[in-house]
């Protein structure tokens, strides 16, 4: 079964490209797959560890040339992960497609159901989206999302640190989200509120804040909100550089070192499709703090989540609910965070549950016996096909 994986390049600096560059070539190693980047490459194809890598055309999304280069590839399937609200099923001329497809509210987005009645077979990253799912009616499968725990894993703590410049002697929250779109469902305002009333109840607490601080990403403006809030750049808090960060060149070492750097992961976001960061963080032994909502709840395995009854329901751009918790609450997640500062039991356990995500694990546990599935829905469906043209 020869496979077109659609969705982010795998250099491509977002959870997306991350889950590319992790299984791409997993599922290439037993069935021929080549890579349609909509993001990350345009003007021609490339090779890319053994992969084609086919680019985008016109359509943000791919949706005018996903039939086109998987004819060219000649795919038997098309597996997608992007929002199942990008996609044209019409796009795809009767080629089976099937959608891994996250779901960051308390039920799919109603606009995303019809689509996705359309898919060959749906594929869902969290056990809160396999339930909503079928409570809109689909039969999904269900494959995790998935860490490199050869490069995400615990290390010293002060040695990160250095390698990045961060200070030595504070207490470090981290934050590593994207900032993009309003309104912002990384809940931005929220978090920075907690962690500027946290800093004046510890004047050690210190944030490093892994995202981009202006607002040409349709984003926020982080940085007049960081200085509203009386939090100083370099007294207070810091962040990649943004040439770096910008241009995609943070290695994924670099990344490890900078969840090994930070004494807790603070994620507390609107809603998560699932949380690379979250798993990536604990991977590395580190604690996080979270809600208690979506995704999130069933990614802690070693930290503090803020419960519903401290947040406010939100209604999105999509139609659906998501939560938005109160700064206070946060705050007193931080606090828990600061009071089991050293305690080694985190370590052992934020890294015992992400092994269940380790990409190998993954990939032999879901992806393999889903795949198989599919593999003989595929055929079957041939050939009753050839039947009815006999």
């Amino acid at each position: 079964m020869r496979t077109l994986w659609w969705s982010n390049s795998p250099w491509t600096p977002s959870g997306y490209g991350n889950q590319t560059a992790l299984f791409a070539p997993r599922i290439n190693a037993i069935h021929p797959t080549a890579i349609f980047a909509f993001v990350g490459l345009q003007g021609g194809v490339m090779e890319w560890e053994g992969l084609r890598v086919y680019p985008r055309i016109f359509d943000r999304y791919g949706n005018d040339s996903v039939s086109s280069h998987a004819q060219h590839w000649q795919a038997d399937v098309v597996i997608s992960h992007l929002d199942a609200i990008m996609v044209q099923p019409g796009a795809f001329r009767g080629l089976p497609w099937v959608p891994w497809f996250p779901i960051d509210t308390d039920a799919i987005r109603p606009k995303e159901i019809p689509i996705l009645k359309q898919a060959f077979q749906p594929i869902v990253q969290t056990r809160h989206a396999e339930g909503v799912a079928r409570e809109a009616g689909l039969d999904p499968r269900y494959v995790p999302a998935g860490v490199d725990t050869t490069i995400y894993c615990p290390g010293d703590q002060l040695a990160a640190r250095e390698s990045i410049k961060l200070p030595t002697d504070r207490y470090i929250v981290g934050m590593v989200a994207a900032n993009q779109g309003r309104p912002s469902r990384k809940a931005f305002p929220e978090q920075l509120q907690a962690f500027a009333e946290f800093h004046k109840r510890h004047d050690d607490a210190f944030l490093y804040i892994h995202s981009w601080l202006g607002e040409q990403l349709q984003g926020a403006n982080l940085l007049r909100m960081l200085g509203d809030l009386g939090l100083k750049s370099g007294r207070d808090w810091m962040t990649a550089p943004d040439y770096l960060y910008i241009s995609g060149l943070i290695s994924q070492e670099e990344m490890a070192r900078i969840y090994r750097s930070i004494d807790v992961l603070m994620n507390v976001s609107w809603g998560e499709g699932f949380g690379v960061p979250i798993l990536e963080s604990q991977a590395c032994g580190t604690p996080v703090i979270v809600g208690d909502w979506t995704a999130m709840s069933e990614l802690c395995f070693a930290g503090w989540k803020v419960d519903k009854s401290n947040a406010q329901r939100v209604w999105n751009n999509f139609d659906s609910w998501q939560y938005s918790a109160r700064p206070g609450a946060i705050v007193d997640q931080l606090e828990e965070a600061y009071r089991a500062q050293g305690d080694p039991t985190n370590i052992l356990k934020a890294r015992r549950g992400a092994m269940d995500y380790d990409a190998d694990r993954v990939m032999s546990e879901h992806w393999t016996p889903v795949l198989a599935e599919i593999e003989a829905k595929v055929v079957g469906e041939a050939g009753k096909l050839e039947m009815v043209r006999l």
